[in-house]
């Protein structure tokens, strides 16, 4: 695609500072393996959600089931839920909590985020993570 700018004599130019850093690998956070003492059931429609949560709970202790589908609170289910969701709009939140969620984060997935959210509802505190 081109821009036609016209007549640029006069004009200054700027010499921009281009710093070109070779690609990192991504960091993968490090637990300590006794954070979890609990077991995880993740419940994604998408596979790379539910396998990218496989990685994160056992790296700080827990045990992780998946599954892509499951009415949790029909089912007379009283553990902790925490909704993710890449739908960060305002009540959306409100709308998880509502329909039997502890806790709500959005995506990407922030993995300290979510393990740390873990640990306070499997450690029997009710508050909400800020």
């Amino acid at each position: 695609m081109m821009i036609r700018t016209g007549s640029i004599d006069g004009v200054e130019l700027v010499e921009p500072n281009v710093v070109i850093e070779s690609p990192t690998p991504a960091i993968t956070p490090v637990f300590d393996e006794s954070l979890l003492a609990c077991r995880v059931l993740v419940v994604d429609d998408r596979r790379d959600v539910r396998l990218l949560s496989t990685r994160i709970f056992p790296k700080a202790g827990a045990t992780v089931d998946e599954a892509e589908a499951e009415q949790l609170r029909a089912a007379e289910f009283d553990g902790p839920i925490i909704a993710l969701t890449a739908d960060a709009m305002q009540g959306v939140m409100n709308r998880c909590i509502e329909a039997g969620c502890n806790d709500y984060l959005s995506k990407p997935i922030n993995a300290e985020r979510l393990v740390q959210l873990v640990m306070q509802l499997t450690q029997g505190v009710n508050s909400r993570v800020v």
